[in-house]
């Protein structure tokens, strides 16, 4: 990574650029956030990329490395669009996902959905962008995980929030 040589009072003129090592781990939420502006044209800065690394708690990457998921069960991103996901989602929300056949573009009648993981929770979700998608991070059954993902990326998942598991007192 080239970084422009700085000292305690600030950047030394007209001095060439030197290259300072970065690990892995240093460099990862500064190219997952020059990636994201450049695929959406903006300018890439050093101050860009380090509000982008610091904001939301690091990359989605840093999240998932944080807590895996449990033996059995598996980690999927899905893509909403407006309609499918209840408004204000957070992590740790327990949700029923549903495929809906039929209800994406073209046209075709729509058809009865059906329970796919019926007890999921949410691991982060990120607030809804201007088109009003949302992304999210869902826990769910490893068995079902790649039914789960295929039928997202055809855009035939709905989230259904869940109230809290109510706490049975032992007596």
């Amino acid at each position: 990574m080239w970084r422009k040589h700085e000292t305690p009072a600030g950047p030394k003129a007209d001095e060439p650029f030197e290259y300072l090592p970065l690990s892995t781990e240093e460099r990862r939420p500064m190219l997952a956030a020059s990636l994201l502006l450049l695929i959406l044209g903006g300018l890439v800065t050093t101050a860009v990329v380090k509000m982008q690394a610091d904001a939301g708690g690091g990359t989605t990457a840093q999240r998932a490395e944080a807590s895996p998921p449990a033996s059995g069960s598996a980690r999927v991103g899905l893509e909403l669009e407006p309609g499918r996901f209840p408004y204000g989602l957070q992590s740790g929300a327990r949700v029923r996902i549903v495929h809906t056949p039929g209800s994406g573009t073209g046209g075709a009648a729509v058809r009865q959905g059906r329970v796919l993981a019926d007890d999921a929770r949410v691991d982060s979700v990120d607030s809804p962008r201007r088109t009003g998608h949302a992304r999210m991070t869902v826990i769910v059954d490893s068995a079902l995980s790649p039914d789960i993902a295929v039928y997202a990326s055809k855009g035939e998942i709905a989230v259904i929030d869940l109230p809290a598991r109510k706490v049975r007192a032992t007596g």
